[in-house]
């Protein structure tokens, strides 16, 4: 009898044990564990044992994409708050004396485009603790008025200070000519006004719509077993009530095509050598909340487009009069991006004084009119050689991604804010099933189709040389009087 009671513990103890393991959904990452508390969130943890620490971090779906014209701005400002109080731990100080009890050499939070995310690193006995302490503080902040009116004077000067940076004006230049419908969308900082004015009422009201578990991830990832965390997620996460479905109700998408011909446009840019000037040519691309399956095609050719010896880049570097100095100065790039996808042609050209203007124009003929029909013409794309080539590139980026499993996580945290967590478990598969159809298809409908934006950035002691040429050519030079969505 006792040995048969031994026996039946154990069988009991495996049936457990298999009856947690069910909460655990497959992924295709080695040692990755994604689970669904019944409230909605998700939870993705990364095992790691080569060190005893252990990377947490809380992503929600929101930040500039949820904003309006009267309340962009405020989730920067809320992002904030959560770091003045909050029931247990009263105020900053009591924060901050919490994080140095657990070991915390730094935390943080960022507010961007498409998520707000809070994170930080603890040793591998303070995972309980750490993952008490986000849970307070994105649940609970306490909103304390006179904290909430000295923050708003920080997030202010966070906001001027942006104002005279060349980068930052660039940036929201683009977004209100190839967004026009709703730049606000794609600002997080907003305006100075709309945080002066901002009331704690309206930032519950974001707490209340975006700060719901079924808008939100836990993503933990180190020396941790999977399970454990999932019992401990559950445990601290899974009173915190569901609330309605932010994005039921999906909005239109912005225009494919906002402008009516190309537009161009000129930036003294200080951090650019007096011996070079740089070209971008922007287009609105796939977005992954209308068009997912476009964004892997996105993705890939601007991937393509980077091989030294291809086409395109060749193509480009025989015109010898844009004085680009070899293949490492031309670029394409797209960011995935739910709403607000571009896709951009770069180079880096010399002695910016010499004709910059007919040379950007034959830079844009050049990647219109040959580069691209060489690279469509390129038949070695589909040859073996390259796929495998294209193929091990895609690997080797998701090995070093996953190196360390904040590496995992952060990448993970990206894609599923931006498009979904099986968007990236699908990535190489996806990636790997394109044809060279799908570029001609991609390019025809996302470029030939189009008018972009065209950018110039120069040192601003050649752009005193060149202003005039740049204002007889039609380019509108940016700066912060016209690069912000709200300055009138």
């Amino acid at each position: 009898m006792k040995t048969l009671f031994k026996k039946g513990i154990a069988f009991m103890g495996l049936s457990l044990m298999s009856l947690v393991l069910l909460f655990a959904e497959e992924t295709p990452i080695n040692h990755l564990y994604s689970y669904t508390l019944d409230n909605g969130l998700s939870v993705f943890v990364a095992e790691n044992h080569s060190a005893p620490l252990v990377y947490i971090e809380i992503a929600v779906r929101t930040g500039a994409i949820s904003q309006t014209p009267e309340n962009a701005g405020l989730f920067h400002l809320y992002e904030h708050m959560m770091f003045k109080g909050n029931p247990k731990y009263q105020n900053a100080q009591a924060i901050q004396s919490a994080c140095k009890s657990m070991g915390v050499p730094s935390w943080n939070g960022t507010t961007d485009v498409e998520r707000v995310n809070y994170y930080f690193t603890v040793p591998t006995d303070q995972l309980e603790k750490g993952l008490e302490f986000w849970s307070y503080a994105i649940r609970e902040p306490l909103m304390d008025l006179k904290e909430f009116e000295d923050e708003k004077k920080v997030v202010i000067s966070e906001i001027q200070g942006y104002f005279g940076k060349p980068d930052w004006q660039t940036m929201w230049y683009s977004e209100k000519t190839l967004i026009p419908e709703a730049p606000w969308t794609y600002d997080p900082c907003g305006s100075v006004e709309n945080v002066q004015n901002a009331t704690v009422e309206q930032l519950k009201e974001i707490q209340k719509k975006y700060y719901i578990p079924n808008n939100a991830a836990v993503f933990v990832g180190g020396d941790v077993n999977p399970d454990e965390v999932y019992k401990l997620v559950d445990k601290i996460y899974g009173n915190w009530e569901e609330g309605e479905d932010p994005w039921k109700d999906e909005s239109e998408a912005f225009a494919a095509n906002p402008l009516s011909a190309p537009k161009y446009a000129v930036i003294p840019y200080d951090e650019c050598p007096p011996q070079l000037m740089q070209v971008e040519i922007t287009y609105r691309s796939a977005d992954a909340d209308y068009n997912l399956s476009d964004t892997y095609i996105a993705d890939a050719f601007a991937k393509v487009t980077t091989d030294p010896l291809g086409k395109y880049k060749n193509t480009i570097l025989k015109n010898k009069k844009l004085q680009i100095p070899d293949s490492g100065y031309i670029w394409t790039s797209y960011a995935l991006s739910r709403r607000h996808a571009s896709l951009t042609f770069a180079s880096v050209m010399l002695n910016p004084s010499e004709n910059p203007v007919n040379r950007v124009s034959a830079f844009y003929n050049t990647v219109m009119k040959k580069a691209l029909p060489a690279f469509q013409k390129d038949k070695s794309l589909e040859s073996s050689k390259k796929r495998n080539l294209f193929k091990q590139a895609l690997i080797d980026n998701q090995a070093y991604e996953a190196e360390s499993a904040k590496g995992l996580l952060t990448t993970l945290s990206y894609y599923w804010t931006s498009a979904t967590r099986d968007y990236y478990f699908n990535y190489l598969d996806n990636m790997l099933e394109l044809e060279k159809k799908d570029f001609d298809a991609f390019l025809k409908k996302y470029v030939y189709s189009r008018n972009p934006l065209i950018t110039v950035y120069v040192n601003p002691a050649v752009y005193e040389q060149t202003k005039e040429v740049f204002a007889k050519a039609g380019y509108e030079e940016i700066s912060a009087e016209n690069a912000f969505w709200w300055k009138k």
